[in-house]
């Protein structure tokens, strides 16, 4: 259970401080974690929970994860499928090709560090819910192959 939170919607870009505080009010309406590894429930959960600082992420000016597609370099313009604008404070984008652009983010949320697994077949399993007013529960499951 985690987050990453940018400007994305916002007209002025957000300080660090407040994306923040805006990443952290979510993971604080966290409602239910859990998490198994082979089937065996691990504990604490609420434990594991850990700040980034913050960071600079890199994305395609057009197919990108949003679905935005932005021109224009310091302050750029970005638009959705049906063209309609969409707000992102603080973005640059390059001028030159492969178009990307570039954003301020912060992360916050439960991570787990595991030691190594041994050789063979493994399940993790993990999530929870954003409680009020999110409202959004996440179970994911990863089936992996330790090889020699």
């Amino acid at each position: 259970m985690n987050v990453a939170w940018d400007n994305l919607g916002n007209v002025r870009a957000l300080s660090q401080g407040r994306l923040r505080e805006i990443a952290g009010d979510l993971e604080r309406s966290t409602t239910e974690l859990h998490a198994t590894v082979d089937g065996m429930p691990v504990g604490n959960l609420s434990s594991f929970r850990t700040k980034s600082a913050a960071f600079y992420y890199t994305m395609p000016a057009t197919g990108n994860i949003y679905g935005v597609s932005c021109t224009g370099t310091t302050s750029p313009t970005c638009t959705d499928a049906n063209n309609t604008t969409v707000p992102f404070g603080g973005l640059t984008c390059t001028a030159t090709e492969p178009r990307t652009c570039t954003a301020l983010a912060v992360g916050d949320g439960f991570y787990l560090l595991l030691k190594p697994l041994s050789v063979g077949s493994h399940t993790i399993n993990f999530g929870g819910t954003f409680g009020p007013p999110y409202d959004f529960p996440v179970n994911v499951t990863y089936n992996l192959q330790v090889v020699p």
